[in-house]
């Protein structure tokens, strides 16, 4: 019988603000909703760390969201046999394709890499770019080392596609129709988006800068090459997404030296960014 999420007594602070706060009955009606469709997929201890670790919630709703998503897709899961592989398996036309969720946070509080909270009085702020690619390029860091132990062990195999998912939550990296998603300068060399004339009357070219690193606080040099690079072939792409599972947009970046291509599209159900290799120079552009 499935179990309600909510159905224990004691957990972390966050379970508990959620259980019992009436303000959040409707939220707490919505993560029911979506773990009656996941909870067959889920790994073996997903609840035991939903309910009892508020530094995995986040993270954990993320993967529930995602599931839940692709099962309204009509993707088909497998279920999760352990924690210790990808959080999300899709099988399709006889391949496993992984995904594994990553919700960055704002950093430590005592670093100047820190994302400070933005105001939500409807003021002006400003938005530290850089900043917010390195907390997306530390996890991407961090989930590629997974990857290659997974391929290691053999929980993976190289032909199988895997996709690093981030949930931008805590993060200022949004998406425009018409210009290229600003997670794209986490794995690529892209900078910022200009517009050059010469004169008042002269023709205006777009386009963007090339940015090849980005410096922390303490002054080392992070790199924001990492699908320029072939030996990250093992990577298939990043999905980067903001919202929740009603209302849930989504960008895919591709690995231009992808190994273990996906073979279906996904520009039905997400912003797709085309990736080409051209006379050895990557050229980027959105799917039209």
């Amino acid at each position: 019988m499935q179990k309600s999420l909510f159905s224990e007594p004691d957990g972390s602070s966050i379970y508990q603000s959620v259980k019992n706060d009436p303000r959040s009955s409707q939220f707490k009606q919505d993560l029911e909703a979506l773990w009656k469709k996941f909870s067959p997929y889920a790994s073996p201890d997903f609840l035991k760390n939903f309910r009892n670790d508020d530094g995995k919630f986040d993270s954990l709703l993320w993967e529930m969201q995602l599931g839940a998503k692709l099962l309204d897709k009509k993707f088909e899961l497998i279920k999760n046999q352990s924690d210790d592989q990808p959080d999300l398996c899709v099988f399709h036309k006889g391949r496993r394709i992984w995904l594994e969720c990553a919700l960055p946070t704002r950093g430590n509080p005592c670093s100047e890499d820190y994302l400070e909270p933005h105001p939500v009085n409807g003021n002006v702020y400003f938005v530290d770019m850089d900043k917010n690619i390195l907390r997306c390029t530390s996890v991407i860091s961090t989930k590629m080392v997974q990857h290659q132990r997974w391929l290691k062990e053999k929980i993976c195999e190289e032909h199988e596609p895997f996709i690093i998912a981030i949930h931008g939550k805590y993060l200022d990296i949004g998406m425009r129709d018409d210009f290229l998603p600003d997670v794209c300068r986490a794995v690529y060399p892209v900078g910022d988006f200009q517009a050059r004339f010469t004169d008042p009357t002269s023709e205006i070219t777009t386009g963007y800068t090339h940015q090849i690193t980005i410096k922390k606080s303490n002054g080392s040099d992070v790199s924001k090459e990492t699908f320029t690079n072939p030996e990250n072939a093992h990577v298939t792409g990043i999905l980067y997404a903001k919202g929740n599972s009603d209302i849930l947009r989504a960008a895919y970046i591709p690995n231009v030296y992808a190994t273990n291509e996906i073979d279906f599209p996904l520009n039905p159900f997400f912003q797709v960014c085309n990736v080409s290799l051209i006379d050895n120079e990557v050229r980027l552009e959105l799917d039209s």
